[in-house]
């Protein structure tokens, strides 16, 4: 910890050349735009729709699980490990033209079950439903650009897009919501994505042209094995994803369709908005190390020495931030939400302990080992985790209502963590051992 402290301002003159302040204020913007945004549409809608609201982005939830077969994610590790433009550019324009066609297939396939499957209480949110079945295309063309943009250290850009999508994607939500209700707020997100891929493509169709040099650039064609490893990869990030993501979707899922009220919906949703946000200061972290843990996978002494750094730096500052959420959580349900949402106050509380978790041990963990090739593991553990989390979530919310939800996803987290962490430090100390 000492040494750590000695060498805080080092770090700190040396991220900020590398742009991490450009990422953190850049995402402090578009977390602060998504949340007035979010908390605003509480507002604009009534109870219900707010309900059907969040009913819908559960269920488009469990599709973006499978969006583009995780090739997003390649994109992001396989540029970063390496320095050949061309090669970078092949991985990306191969990884946009299978991305896109499973996307397409994936949407075929989801609306008839869309347009006819029995909603129970949610019927009243297919019309919606049905229109967002396209989302995550346009999500996949955003993130495998966006992410191409990470893996060249090009962080200013790449703050740049992420706002200009948030306050695109924010402002039509609210406008439109005001005309067209919840039909208007995802147009507003259709807009968003189309508006700053669009830019993105702009930015880096330069790139995908010529050399750092200027020359044009000599195309190259992957190999099989390549595109194999690529597919291999992705559907590994992908299914460790699922498993990952599903426990907050689970749990959404269990309160829509145990306790079978929109209100109670709503409330959920409500209570998680708030504490959620902790882990926008993770992410923001993640951005900016993905591609130097991606690069460095071999050197398991400088992982585990800049895991640690990581994690101290990020426990401390996600536990002040915890702390003092908690306690204004009166006040700020008051504030943002209104009276009738007053029933949330505890549950709210407790969240931001089962975020704070998730962001300081959880989330840091499982994207080094991702960004180490540990697809496999993470799988494992994604899946012992999300069996747990199913079971305690029907066992807790049976017995417990809302507050069962969160104790379960707060267990799931701990453990998973905990495996997460002790895991990385033996494939660090075993890559030493190796060298």
């Amino acid at each position: 910890m000492k040494q750590i402290l000695q060498h805080l301002p080092h770090y700190i003159k040396k991220i900020t050349k590398q742009g991490f302040f450009h990422i953190l204020v850049g995402n402090t913007l578009v977390k602060f735009i998504s949340f007035f945004s979010a908390v605003l549409l509480p507002r604009i809608l009534s109870k219900e729709e707010f309900g059907n609201l969040g009913f819908v982005d559960n269920i488009i939830g469990y599709i973006l699980l499978f969006n583009a077969i995780g090739l997003a994610n390649a994109v992001l590790r396989f540029c970063s490990t390496t320095d050949d433009t061309a090669r970078k550019a092949a991985i990306l324009r191969f990884c946009l033209k299978l991305g896109l066609a499973v996307d397409v297939v994936l949407a075929a396939l989801m609306l008839p079950v869309v347009m006819f499957v029995p909603l129970s209480n949610f019927e009243s949110a297919r019309g919606v439903l049905i229109f967002s079945v396209f989302i995550p295309i346009a999500s996949f063309m955003f993130d495998a650009l966006t992410y191409y943009l990470r893996a060249n250290y090009r962080n200013k850009e790449f703050s740049r897009i992420s706002v200009i999508f948030t306050v695109v994607s924010a402002l039509t939500q609210i406008v439109l919501a005001l005309r067209l209700r919840v039909f208007g707020a995802f147009t507003g997100r259709y807009l968003g994505f189309i508006a700053a891929s669009f830019l993105t493509f702009l930015i880096i169709k330069k790139h995908l042209s010529k050399t750092a040099e200027g020359a044009p650039l000599v195309p190259v064609t992957l190999k099989r094995a390549e595109q194999k490893s690529i597919i291999i990869f992705s559907l590994g990030a992908m299914l460790s994803s699922c498993f990952s993501l599903i426990m907050p979707l689970n749990e959404q899922f269990v309160v829509n369709y145990i306790l079978r009220e929109p209100i109670l919906t709503a409330n959920y949703k409500a209570a998680s908005l708030l504490p959620q946000n902790l882990q926008f200061i993770t992410m923001s972290i993640v951005v900016f190390i993905y591609p130097y843990f991606a690069r460095n996978y071999l050197d398991g002494k400088w992982i585990w020495k800049h895991f640690k750094l990581v994690t101290i730096g990020l426990s401390a500052g996600i536990a002040m931030v915890a702390l003092v959420g908690a306690l204004l959580t009166p006040f700020l349900i008051h504030q943002i939400y209104g009276d009738k949402y007053n029933d949330i106050i505890g549950l709210m509380r407790f969240m931001w302990i089962t975020f704070g978790i998730n962001s300081a041990l959880r989330m840091p963990a499982g994207n080094i080992l991702a960004a180490m090739g540990e697809v496999k593991f993470n799988l494992i553990v994604a899946i012992i985790s999300c069996a747990i989390h199913f079971v305690l979530d029907v066992l807790f919310i049976s017995a417990m209502g809302m507050h069962g939800a969160a104790y379960a996803l707060t267990l799931a987290y701990i453990i998973s963590a905990a495996i997460s962490v002790y895991f990385l430090y033996r494939r660090c100390k075993r890559v030493v051992a190796q060298a």
